[in-house]
């Protein structure tokens, strides 16, 4: 039986204090384990059927930073590249020999080129301006 062919991969990966456990969207936690996070109001498992504004987000998460032990974890644009270029080079040649299969060397897998902010891409985006105001 010949193995399944990925065509794909999806990245996610978190910072410290960027989803806590009573964010207004909801959130995967079981309980709140800190009295002054807890301050900042109830915990709901899983993500809300109606999400909040993005203002109500922010002013959460405005009162929430003065609260947290360390600084939020930011990656900046070069971390990203970083960290994208490395998990393409483990996904192509470490994942396929692990399974006893050959190094994997496609002509249309590309180093991480900078997106979104990359050329084409629509550089007023709500997301592509918020990178490059850090």
């Amino acid at each position: 039986m010949s193995l399944p062919l990925i065509i794909g991969y999806h990245l996610v990966w978190t910072g410290y204090g960027w989803w806590l456990p009573n964010d207004p969207r909801g959130s995967m936690s079981h309980c709140i384990k800190c009295d002054l996070i807890a301050e900042l109001g109830e915990l709901h498992y899983d993500r809300k059927r109606v999400q909040p504004a993005s203002r109500e987000i922010r002013t959460f998460y405005e009162r929430a930073t003065p609260r947290l032990q360390f600084a939020q974890l930011e990656f900046t644009t070069e971390d990203v590249d970083q960290i994208a270029s490395a998990f393409s080079r483990e996904i192509a040649e470490k994942n396929p020999v692990k399974i006893g299969q050959p190094v994997q060397r496609w002509d249309f897998v590309k180093v991480y080129d900078g997106w979104p902010l990359h050329p084409g891409h629509n550089p007023n985006s709500p997301y592509a301006m918020a990178l490059r105001k850090k």
